[in-house]
């Protein structure tokens, strides 16, 4: 999609204008953060010339979303404690004593 916009000349901003949406949540759906639904998709077509279908991933792409949801995700296999433990791994000692030597201890 970003490469026919850029053939088309066509900015995120003016992307942002006609899905009436900020350019930040264009940018967002750009990379994959956010997918796009289906009427914005209708209208980028439309905006681009193009067919919805010809915007889409081809067929047995994958899930588009599936590498950034598992970059956004904790460690699913560690218990509470570890991830507790992988929350405040970076707290210094001087900061919090006690907790630093809990985290420490456990």
């Amino acid at each position: 999609m970003r490469a026919r916009a850029a053939r088309n000349m066509v900015t995120q901003t003016e992307l942002a204008e006609a899905l009436g949406v900020s350019q930040v949540a264009v940018s967002r759906r750009l990379r994959g953060v956010v997918p796009f639904d289906v009427a914005e998709l209708a209208a980028v077509a439309v905006l681009l010339g193009c067919e919805i279908t010809e915007l889409l991933p081809p067929p047995g792409y994958g899930d588009p979303l599936k590498e950034v949801r598992e970059r956004n995700r904790a460690p699913s296999t560690t218990g509470r404690l570890e991830r507790i433990h992988y929350a405040l791994r970076d707290i210094p000692a001087t900061v919090a004593p006690s907790v630093a030597r809990g985290v420490r201890a456990a």
